[in-house]
């Protein structure tokens, strides 16, 4: 039987830098610090041995929304400055600088009631050391009003510039890694993720072997739904590379079923996925339940509901094992990303006290859930079952760990 998973467990290990700043003489009110810059931007800005230049193209009769969108991006690139040593300039905005791009047209009345319509180039160009990279600042998700996604497009300004910044400054290529041999996802299934990785790594895959200190050359390590257990060679080499600051991303399921015979059948059964690395886990301060959540929040998917061969009968009904899983606001990791549709997902916990790590929540369902513990039987046909037993709220689905580790092998 074999499974694969929309999304699952997202562990993200990370040693901890200790670094120290310059102080900027503005301060964040907010509860969540949406409007001071993060560490790493500071960081970045530090190793600049040139001029940055940042033009921002928002010129012209704006709307309240994108004059806001237009103030936002310029102070942030006024706070950028503080950073840099005055290695921040801006140039006069020329019409060249728009050939090329596509405009955005808005349609909106007047104080009189007449339509008008207003052409925005919601763009800024980065340029350093003679490159240049193009930053569209507007980000539209379907489903959004215009005053939300402007919103959001103020919220995402820090990382879509720096996001410029880093891939002209970057001079190494860091390497990242696919773990094989154990039944994981294969370069087919991951391909958009692994097309996006290496627009700044280098992206490799492969088997660990006997070698200790093989992974040591590489940013993260990713471990993409596992199915075959791990051998103790396989875990003391994943362990050493995380005793010496390596960073992983475990996408684990905490159940085995079969999604093909879901499909195809309409059901599967489900049963408890060992992969031998619950004390690995555990060690470093976290446990993935065998089980799967539900939850009221969720997709809707077609399911035909006739009783006749002949004359399909295709109806959306709500998948309660598809959660429309919550974000959290406090981390970058998740910060102003709308909600994730997955499906199959376990649930997670965090263990050990205080024993120094950071943990934090990144993804929870919503506050009408349940677990189906295994062994079980899902079946594609049921529906929603009685509301009242979904009782439970925010159970986390994907965390966080940061800190000095404690290795499985210590003694």
């Amino acid at each position: 039987m074999k499974a694969r998973v929309g999304i699952s467990i997202l562990i993200a290990l990370v040693l901890v830098n200790i670094l120290v700043y310059r102080v900027v003489c503005r301060w964040d009110m907010t509860d969540d610090k949406h409007y001071t810059i993060s560490a790493p931007t500071k960081q970045l800005l530090g190793q600049l041995d040139d001029t940055l230049t940042i033009t921002i193209l928002l010129e012209g009769e704006l709307n309240p929304g994108f004059t806001r969108l237009k103030h936002a991006a310029s102070e942030l690139v006024d706070e950028f400055s503080v950073y840099v040593d005055r290695k921040i300039q801006s140039r006069p905005l020329s019409s060249s600088m728009q050939q090329g791009l596509d405009p955005i047209v808005i349609h909106e009345r007047t104080h009189k009631g007449q339509m008008a319509q207003t052409t925005v180039y919601p763009y800024a160009i980065v340029e350093y050391k003679g490159n240049k990279r193009l930053v569209n600042l507007l980000h539209n998700q379907r489903g959004l009003s215009g005053e939300e996604n402007l919103n959001r497009s103020v919220e995402s300004l820090e990382y879509g510039i720096v996001e410029a910044i880093r891939s002209l400054v970057q001079t190494k290529v860091e390497k990242v890694a696919f773990l094989e041999g154990h039944g994981e996802l294969t370069e087919r299934d991951v391909y958009d993720l692994t097309h996006q990785l290496a627009r700044y790594y280098q992206v490799d895959r492969g088997v660990l072997g006997q070698e200790v200190g093989i992974l040591d050359d590489y940013a993260a390590v990713i471990i993409a739904d596992p199915q075959l257990p791990f051998s103790e060679s396989d875990k003391y080499i994943i362990d050493q590379y995380i005793m010496q600051g390596g960073r992983v991303l475990w996408l684990v399921n905490g159940v085995q079923f079969s999604s093909d015979y879901l499909t195809t059948q309409g059901f599967t059964p489900i049963v408890a996925l060992d992969l031998h690395i619950s004390d690995m886990l555990f060690r470093y301060g976290v446990r993935i339940n065998h089980g799967l959540v539900q939850d009221l929040q969720c997709q809707l998917v077609p399911v035909d509901v006739s009783t006749d061969s002949q004359q399909p009968n295709w109806q959306p009904i709500p998948w309660t094992y598809s959660p429309l899983l919550l974000t959290s606001q406090q981390s970058p990791i998740t910060r102003n990303v709308a909600q994730l549709s997955a499906t199959m997902v376990s649930a997670v916990e965090t263990v050990g006290g205080e024993d120094g790590i950071r943990k934090e929540v990144l993804l929870a369902t919503s506050s009408a859930s349940k677990i189906t513990g295994v062994p079980a039987e899902i079946n594609l046909g049921l529906g929603v079952d009685d509301e009242q037993s979904y009782r439970y709220a925010y159970i986390p689905v994907a965390v966080s760990l940061e800190g000095e580790f404690s290795s499985l092998y210590a003694h």
